[in-house]
């Protein structure tokens, strides 16, 4: 079922507005949250409910919330855990649709006691209609509409001008002053800010949909501690994607309850974090590692202008600054194209002999009493289709040619960016900030730089790329039947059931029988020992290859001898006698159940080098041919697979259908499968298929 969002345009511009436990006191949480309240210019209605005070700030001050003259928009409390409760169904009697919890002593403190007194407000808040953001929360800042239900200090003073970035964060500290302060003080404003604290009812994703839909909102920077619906957060992507707003996430902690199947390798490879990383790529979700890279990239992506490629144009009177760009730049996938002849001839007219008409181009200290050179360069090399991001640098400038400068990019419809280094030598109100506020990302450094406009590319790239066609859900063969602890066998016979590809194999339940149905296979064989308890045979020695019909029972009858001593109450089935498959490149498929995100299908080098290496990739279900073959080309591991150094290659063709088919057999599991390990699948030269030779798969409880 899709996901739906509320409509919160009330809960960020309320009308009127109360505060239970508002304090004149500035001392105390609730004083400071009213006179924030009041300095930031709110022009609604306030209500300060205090039973010990008659009046607060000049205001009147009611003794509870079924005093106020009305049912305000939205309620902040600030008052003892124990009163909430009595606050709330007074909320709810009065028609109050939108409550803010501040006070802490719920779920944070990890407490049982604490989680159970956060799910009784939340079911009382739903008992009575009401929607909730907190507890344990520092509000939320409407720079649009100018209203603020908050405490932080980093309002102060005059009200800053509305600006189109949005900043979410479940910490107050981290997102109002690491994120919100420092991208006002660069130059950056702000639309929304919001500090939601234990998203016990409505949560971030929540909030960054009414940013999604808001029309003063370019850019959503997300401070995620977590993310508890991935059905969700795909949704909250769609619907931006839609809209053409950039999602950037700095998510937070790494899931300890992530996948600890231990008897699965794709559970072991599946970590939380892994997945997440994958699964945001995978909806456009741009992750960044730190404040002030999502402060950058911000910058870098409110100007709407979309990169059409990797191709940078950099201009300089600085020669060192121009090579270390050059160097740098194919650092993060960054080319510098060459100029067309038209470019070049142009130019030529503008940069003195001295000088080269190249890219990077260095227009020598002749630009430096000439600013009409510099702009000129730029307009000329925004004409050329090579170009897909103009870059000037700039050391020690005169504001005329930084002004110039800035004129001839804001004038470009390419996307564009400032590394200045210095500062303007006569006009110290000319700064870095400045030029942000006209409408350009402005960087210090080179590395940062290179660093955004890759994130840039990135973004474009993501936001372009075909969303996978959901097909009609494939029954799944064989579900209904399978043991609820399948041993190989069964697994096998399953998978054949839905389409792929194993072994002919046969079940011998005693060493004797090994002999005999290794001869009516014929050819090699392996012989494996058959259990639904062991999930990793090879590390009890339970996997023999290239045996044959007089090998195959002195075989089993040592394996199955040392096994009974090392395990003695192992539950043995007997042995499973196969068909060895062709040579060939051994992967891992497989499906896991992600706490967060659900069933997601992971691919990478197999074998027992699974682990290893770690070199997979993970995708959100259904996974397309396309996207199976993304997933491929990801793998540091696909120069095996397309015939590296003069090899055969692989059947990659089949490789994409099995992974396509795990896609389906996923979907149309219905929840019914924990994971799903094919380990390895050895893929053949072309033309050969793909074959399962090992499979284990754990039924959901």
């Amino acid at each position: 079922m899709p996901a739906s969002f509320p409509d919160l345009k009330p809960f960020f511009s309320p009308k009127s507005a109360a505060l239970v436990g508002a304090s004149a006191d500035l001392r105390k949480f609730g004083g400071r949250c009213l006179k924030q309240l009041v300095d930031f210019g709110y022009e609604g209605r306030i209500y300060p409910v205090n039973p010990k005070a008659d009046t607060i700030l000049g205001m009147p001050c009611y003794p509870d919330i079924a005093s106020l003259p009305e049912a305000p928009d939205h309620v902040g409390i600030v008052v003892p855990g124990k009163a909430i409760p009595g606050v709330l169904k007074q909320c709810g009697d009065r028609g109050v649709r939108h409550v803010t919890i501040f006070s802490s002593g719920f779920s944070e403190g990890g407490s049982a006691d604490g989680a159970a007194f956060q799910a009784e407000i939340v079911a009382l808040a739903r008992e009575h209609g009401i929607r909730l953001m907190g507890p344990n929360c520092n509000g939320l800042i409407n720079y649009v509409d100018g209203f603020a239900l908050t405490s932080t200090a980093t309002i102060n003073g005059p009200r800053a001008p509305k600006g189109d970035v949005a900043v979410l964060g479940h910490s107050g500290g981290l997102a109002q002053v690491n994120v919100m302060y420092r991208a006002q003080q660069a130059g950056l404003g702000i639309s929304y800010q919001v500090s939601c604290g234990n998203d016990a009812d409505l949560d971030i994703l929540d909030y960054a949909a009414f940013m999604v839909d808001d029309p003063d909102t370019r850019v959503i920077l997300m401070l995620a501690e977590t993310i508890r619906d991935g059905g969700k957060l795909r949704a909250l992507s769609d619907r931006a994607r839609a809209a053409g707003k950039p999602i950037v996430m700095m998510k937070l902690g790494r899931s300890e309850e992530g996948m600890q199947a231990a008897v699965s390798h794709t559970g072991a490879l599946a970590s939380s974090d892994s997945v997440a990383d994958e699964v945001l790529r995978q909806l456009g979700i741009l992750r960044v590692d730190d404040c002030h890279e999502m402060i950058d990239v911000a910058m870098m992506l409110r100007t709407g202008r979309r990169l059409g490629g990797r191709g940078l144009a950099a201009v300089s009177i600085s020669g060192g600054n121009l090579v270390h760009l050059a160097d740098q730049g194919p650092m993060h996938g960054l080319a510098f194209p060459d100029f067309g002849s038209a470019t070049k001839t142009r130019m030529a007219e503008l940069i003195p002999n001295y000088g080269q008409a190249s890219n990077p181009a260095d227009v020598t200290s002749a630009a430096i009493g000439s600013p009409e050179i510099f702009a000129g360069v730029l307009e000329t090399i925004a004409q050329d289709p090579a170009v897909d991001v103009i870059l000037p640098v700039l050391t020690l400038h005169s504001a005329e040619l930084i002004r110039g400068t800035a004129q001839a990019l804001l004038a470009s419809p390419k996307p564009c960016a400032v590394i200045w280094s210095g500062n303007c030598t006569d006009d110290d109100t000319l700064t870095h900030a400045e030029l942000v506020r006209m409408g350009l990302p402005v960087f210090r450094d080179i590395a940062p730089a290179m660093q955004v406009i890759d994130a840039a590319a990135r973004y474009a790239e993501l936001a372009q790329a075909a969303r996978p066609v959901v097909a009609p859900v494939k029954p799944v063969q064989g579900l209904d039947t399978l043991p609820g602890q399948p041993d190989e066998a069964d697994a096998k016979a399953f998978l054949a059931a839905n389409g792929f590809d194993v072994p002919r194999g046969l079940v011998a339940e005693t060493a004797a029988d090994a002999g005999p149905l290794a001869d009516r296979l014929g050819g090699a064989v392996a012989v494996k020992i058959l259990s639904a308890e062991i999930g990793h045979k090879t590390e009890l020695g339970g996997v023999q290859l290239n045996l044959n019909g007089a090998t195959a029972s002195a075989a089993a009858e040592e394996m199955g001898a040392r096994i009974r001593e090392a395990a003695p109450d192992l539950e043995l089935r007997g042995f499973l006698i196969e068909e060895m498959a062709a040579p060939g490149v051994e992967m891992i498929l497989g499906l896991s159940r992600d706490p967060v995100f659900g069933m997601v299908l992971t691919v990478g080098l197999g074998g027992i080098m699974a682990e290893l290496l770690e070199d997979v990739a993970h995708r959100l279900l259904p996974v397309s041919e396309d996207e199976a073959l993304s997933m491929l080309r990801q793998l540091r591991g696909w120069p095996l697979l397309d015939g590296h150094r003069g090899r055969a290659p692989a059947d990659v063709s089949a490789l994409v259908r099995t992974i396509t088919t795990l896609s389906d057999l996923g979907m149309g599991s219905d929840g019914r499968i924990e994971t799903l390990d094919l380990n390895p699948v050895i893929v053949g030269e072309a033309g050969q298929g793909a074959t399962v030779c090992d499979a284990l798969v754990v039924r959901s409880r």
